[in-house]
């Protein structure tokens, strides 16, 4: 069964942290979902949230629920099944969205690549470390040949998928991804072009939490900078990082707009799910 799951505030960590969900069936009503928390103040809580239905902070729940997953007893046993996804990557980088005076010509997004794995496992990028050579691949060329075949070779990966080639920035793709039990997170990239080495994606974004999967959410993405080349600007020549930076997300306002800003959406669908 898949679970409707959209919470945005920090808040609802806690009531996570304290309390159990019953398993649900897709899309139940707030009474369904919050019935089962055990005050009545958490029951309240968890109601506001659902209505408010926003999706800011929306990455940061999930980590926070991929790290409940793999603590042993964290929710009691492990859960079963399979499920299948649709992702849908919409392109929302523009000069209306993403003011800029280096705002380029072309713009545009690789081919998507997406992998289920190991809840809490970081196999495509993880802010604060050093990318992988496929990684660099990826965020420096827009080919992702090289970091498939790393995904291939990780054991903590269960699918790899990938879309149908580049598109432009505010284009839509699709693709579809198994996973299981003990591979219910998915990790997202594509390179920002052009640029000297940027990216966009998500990392360890858990698909099923309290043993139901989750059943659509949608995700603001950001602007990351693999630490591989120095350029700074979109069209900056290739200026070879030495040594190699960590992954970081990218909040200088004269590039994306704003500290903050994202440049696409990731809606994520749950097609089937035991």
């Amino acid at each position: 069964l898949c679970i409707f799951i959209m919470f945005s505030s920090f808040s609802l960590l806690f009531l996570l942290s304290a309390s159990i969900f019953s398993p649900v069936s897709c899309n139940a009503d707030h009474e369904t979902v919050c019935g089962s928390l055990t005050s009545q103040g958490a029951r309240d809580a968890c109601a506001r949230l659902l209505a408010s239905q926003s999706a800011a902070d929306i990455e940061s729940i999930i980590a926070h629920g991929a790290k409940r997953q793999a603590a042993p007893g964290a929710d009691g046993p492990g859960p079963d099944g399979d499920a299948k996804y649709r992702i849908t990557f919409t392109g929302t980088w523009s000069l209306s969205n993403n003011p800029s005076a280096d705002f380029p010509d072309g713009a545009s997004f690789s081919e998507v690549i997406v992998a289920s794995h190991v809840p809490g496992e970081h196999v495509m990028f993880e802010v604060g470390k050093k990318i992988s050579d496929g990684g660099e691949t990826l965020a420096e060329k827009g080919d992702n040949d090289e970091l498939r075949d790393e995904l291939r070779d990780n054991n903590d990966v269960f699918d790899v998928s990938r879309g149908d080639g580049s598109f432009d920035n505010k284009g839509v793709q699709v693709i579809e991804i198994d996973v299981d039990a003990e591979h219910s997170a998915i990790s997202v990239m594509s390179m920002i072009a052009p640029s000297p080495d940027w990216f966009t994606g998500v990392d360890s974004y858990a698909l099923r939490l309290a043993n139901q999967w989750v059943d659509d959410a949608t995700v603001l993405i950001h602007p990351y900078d693999a630490g591989t080349d120095a350029g700074n600007k979109f069209t900056s020549s290739n200026q070879n990082e030495n040594p190699q930076k960590d992954v970081s997300l990218i909040t200088d306002p004269t590039i994306f707009g704003s500290s903050d800003a994202s440049v696409a959406t990731l809606r994520i669908q749950c097609l089937s799910g035991a």
